[in-house]
């Protein structure tokens, strides 16, 4: 008896099961009134939420409404249907229908929900359902928030919302095809691209640019006087910055109307608003020879231009170094070049910097000091550290000296230059040696571990092989069998 009361049980259950599987919903109907009772019978069935609930009433409005045409009420049916087909959840059709509402307060709902369909469509039949929520979000985003991308850290938005959907290659896509600006804000600092046009990819987050003009505002800079023009660029929308190449530069207050062309970068960092320093946006030019007679008064500056900011900066490249120009009676009298010269407020920098003082037939030269030119005393410091290259010695051939000393000092409208110590420290005695000084313990110091005085080497080695008492380095180096360490080469002015 219990067995057959167990039987009938499970009959029963699977007879109320077979029934419910019966009533399983299999395709809405092309009625657009019967449709969206289906529809609101398929969301609201169970345990649906309060903002499910309040989505449908508004849906349920509009479809009543005039907001749907008939075509589009018949795509939304078709969309339905394949989504019900692929057997989706309430909650991917709550996804879509939330992004549908969004999508119905946008200006271009009228002439764009085709086009925005034919996206979903082709992601229904051809993507995972990963890639269709995203796509829902990214929509109800869009609208909600005028935002084309964010994460956690910013978010990327246009000045206005003109732009169109489409379906290239597979490939969804915004088009921006009347000029707008395209601003980042993160790090409470915000980035801004004016008048620019492009193509965003929300699938992936990119963006393809086209024109557009970036300023040096944020710098303290006139938007007027200095900025740059951009032509085809790349951003990946999840970085709160961008690179730009082939960019006109123009500063009016030192190039007049003339173009400069070069590279671009602009990056939004966490910077203390008290803070004078601004290190971005960044221009460096391709032309690596540009003189400027005008920036430092009666100083020239040859190099590459750049703006990092609020800073000018010349950089070297190619082989070239950036260099310090100083005059003398109408003629080059100092010449300081290194890798980077730079413009701080009123100071002018640099370090590693080698120096050439130049006379008639001779000059005195250095291969790496720091630099401090102070526009303001119109003094000129040269300082060695005493580490490194810095620390070998001044070569002064108008005098025949080698000499070693701190700080060169001259200010340039003197006739005066001074050796000596920086204030404060006066542990490192200055010396001057001729460059003709011998001493016998020096050259035996000089032979070190080796068999034989390594200047003799030399001698027996130029007298055989050597042309005029000149010879290359690596023959020598064969020859001798000798392990060759620190040479380089010397200079005669």
């Amino acid at each position: 008896m219990k067995k057959l009361s167990i039987l009938l049980s499970f009959v029963i259950i699977a007879n109320l099961s077979f029934g419910q599987s019966n009533k399983r919903l299999k395709e809405f109907s092309k009625d657009h009134t019967t449709y969206i009772e289906e529809l609101n019978t398929f969301m609201l069935s169970g345990s649906a939420s309060e903002d499910t609930k309040k989505m449908m009433k508004t849906i349920t409005k509009l479809w009543k409404g005039s907001t749907f045409s008939t075509d589009k009420k018949e795509i939304l049916v078709d969309v339905s249907n394949k989504m019900l087909k692929a057997r989706k959840r309430a909650s991917h059709f709550e996804a879509l229908l939330s992004a549908v509402v969004s999508f119905t307060e946008y200006k271009d709902f009228g002439t764009q929900f085709n086009n925005w369909s034919s996206i979903v469509m082709h992601l229904i039949e051809n993507e995972p359902t990963s890639r269709q929520l995203k796509f829902f979000k990214y929509t109800n985003d869009l609208f909600t928030e005028n935002v084309i991308f964010k994460n956690r850290s910013l978010s990327w938005y246009p000045s206005k919302m003109a732009f169109s959907f489409s379906l290239n290659d597979s490939i969804p896509e915004l088009n921006f095809r009347q000029p707008i600006d395209l601003f980042c804000v993160a790090r409470g600092d915000t980035l801004r691209i004016s008048q620019t046009q492009g193509v965003f990819y929300p699938m992936t987050g990119k963006w393809k640019g086209q024109g557009g003009l970036v300023d040096w505002k944020k710098a303290g800079f006139n938007l007027t006087e200095v900025y740059a023009e951009l032509s085809d660029y790349n951003i990946a929308l999840k970085t709160p910055n961008f690179k730009a190449d082939s960019v006109k530069f123009y500063n009016f207050n030192i190039f007049g109307e003339k173009v400069t062309f070069g590279k671009l970068e602009d990056k939004l960092i966490n910077r203390n608003k008290s803070d004078e320093k601004v290190s971005y946006p960044k221009f460096d030019s391709y032309d690596k020879n540009i003189i400027l007679s005008d920036l430092i008064e009666d100083v020239d500056l040859q190099g590459g231009y750049s703006l990092y900011g609020n800073r000018f900066v010349s950089t070297g490249g190619n082989g070239q170094l950036a260099s310090l120009i100083f005059y003398r009676n109408g003629s080059q009298f100092v010449r300081v070049s290194t890798e980077r010269i730079a413009i701080v407020g009123k100071r002018v920098l640099g370090s590693n910097a080698s120096v050439k003082i130049l006379f008639a037939n001779d000059s005195i030269i250095h291969p790496g000091l720091s630099l401090i030119y102070d526009q303001d005393e119109r003094r000129l410091d040269l300082i060695s550290d005493d580490e490194g290259v810095s620390s070998s010695p001044y070569v002064n051939t108008y005098h025949n000296l080698e000499m070693k000393f701190q700080k060169l000092e001259w200010k340039i409208d003197d006739d005066k230059i001074t050796f000596g110590t920086i204030v404060g420290n006066n542990n490192q005695p200055a010396f001057f040696e001729s460059s003709k000084y011998y001493t016998s313990t020096r050259f035996d110091n000089l032979i070190g571990i080796d068999a034989k005085h390594p200047l003799l080497t030399i001698k027996e080695f130029n007298k055989n092989y050597g042309v005029n008492n000149k010879f290359f380095v690596e023959d020598f180096k064969g020859a001798s069998r000798l392990v060759l360490t620190g040479i380089c080469p010397t200079f005669k002015s």
